[in-house]
């Protein structure tokens, strides 16, 4: 499992500094390294009932972490995201 698909299973924010140190890379890792990506970070998107809508993920062609001003950023980005997809409204049947 990916750091996207593990923020939104589990409704937290993941790290994953390094795609080598990382066992959740373990058989997709060769994906993100082909493109020149070293690690990541995924924020999930949660909507007003709390629920994971969606997840904002950043990629980085160095090992490293997140810093608290990209994580305030995104945390503004994510708001403005969860506002504008629960105002989409569902599709007609």
């Amino acid at each position: 499992m990916g750091t996207c698909a593990a923020a939104a299973a589990t409704g937290c924010i993941v790290l994953t500094p390094s795609f080598f140190a990382d066992n959740k890379w373990a058989e997709l890792r060769h994906l993100p390294l082909a493109l020149g990506y070293l690690g990541a970070w995924s924020m999930p998107i949660k909507g007003h009932d709390n629920k994971v809508i969606g997840t904002f993920g950043t990629y980085f062609r160095q090992h490293r972490e997140p810093s608290s001003e990209e994580l305030r950023g995104t945390e503004l980005l994510v708001s403005a995201v969860a506002t504008v997809l629960q105002q989409v409204p569902e599709p007609v049947k």
